[in-house]
């Protein structure tokens, strides 16, 4: 295999990527909501109707009150979530990586594809991966994320010259992931 060596600046867009692409925010904040806000609408349908029942027919279901009471208040619960938690995700994951703490792994950081591996030199320090230990390498519109030893890296195509550069690397990582039958891509196994 040709040694494949790129080297970019690490920002704090670069990490939010990795977050939202390991926590796949990206595409499940919407569904995180609509699962919380139907979640809530039956929890709140069921504990009204239990109200309702409770009042229209009290020998039979006065003591199911308690239970309407508390799906009632769940269910107002996973309405609050879906309206006020939910959507603020994207923003915490932004403010925590772009705290002083996190400022050390920002900034030129190099990855380099060889044959014995993957290797990471950032301001935080130099990761060597074996290939058994590089497990994936996932494609979006503007990254590469290589998971190795149970970390993300981000490699964003804006450090490549070109598209055919950026697929070059792709490649080569992918062919050091088939060698060790690992994970490449959309999550299929190959090799």
């Amino acid at each position: 295999m040709k040694p494949v060596w790129i080297e970019y600046e690490v920002k704090p867009r670069d990490m939010v990527a990795v977050s939202l692409f390991q926590h796949r925010m990206v595409g499940a904040t919407r569904k995180m909501k609509l699962t919380y806000a139907v979640v809530g609408v039956i929890l709140v349908l069921t504990g009204s109707g239990g109200f309702v029942a409770a009042v229209l027919y009290p020998k039979l279901f006065l003591g199911s009150l308690p239970y309407s009471i508390l799906s009632w208040a769940v269910g107002v619960g996973c309405l609050v979530v879906a309206v006020l938690a939910v959507p603020h995700l994207r923003v915490a994951f932004t403010r925590h990586y772009t705290a002083p703490h996190v400022r050390r792994f920002l900034g030129r950081c190099s990855f380099a594809v060889t044959d014995e591996g993957f290797v990471v030199c950032s301001p935080g320090g130099t990761y060597s991966h074996p290939w058994p230990a590089v497990v994936a390498v996932a494609v979006t519109a503007e990254y590469a994320f290589v998971t190795a030893a149970l970390l993300t890296y981000p490699v964003p195509r804006r450090a490549f010259p070109d598209d055919a550069a950026f697929d070059t690397f792709v490649t080569a990582v992918r062919e050091g992931i088939e060698r060790y039958g690992s994970v490449s891509g959309d999550g299929s196994a190959v090799g």
